[in-house]
């Protein structure tokens, strides 16, 4: 785990100082929320994980009903690499179902009304709207 970690620690790095400096100023790191305003389609894991770790599966789902295919996913990847010390088993195969259904539930989301705003306009609207009333 720890060549892993040294082996992305540049990207890890300005990982970590992005997502800080872009909270500092925008109060997310989402990179879609930060350019258009809308919510990703993994918007609400990290909240939906959490209410799982409270035992509050309702909450879980209304988040992005997504971390339960994205925490096995997980479970399998860090099962394989470090507690068997193997390659993942399947692994593009099961990335790519992951991806694909967490796109799908993003547009069912999106379709349904049920996705959570982003509570921001977004940069490219914000910069619309700035030409516009320039023109004025």
């Amino acid at each position: 785990m720890l060549k892993d970690i040294r082996q992305i620690r540049l990207p890890l790095l300005l990982l970590i100082l992005y997502s800080a400096i872009t909270y500092l100023v925008f109060h997310t790191f989402c990179p879609l929320v930060i350019a258009f305003g809308y919510s990703c389609p993994a918007c609400g894991l990290t909240r939906a994980g959490i209410s799982l770790l409270h035992g509050n599966f309702r909450l879980a789902i209304t988040y992005n009903a997504m971390i339960f295919i994205w925490i096995p996913y997980l479970l399998w990847i860090l099962v394989f690499r470090y507690l068997l010390g193997k390659p993942v088993l399947y692994y593009k195969i099961i990335t790519i179902f992951t991806g694909v259904s967490t796109f799908f539930y993003y547009l069912f989301r999106i379709i349904s009304g049920t996705l959570i705003k982003a509570g921001y306009p977004g940069l490219f609207q914000i910069f619309s709207l700035y030409i516009s009333n320039s023109r004025k």
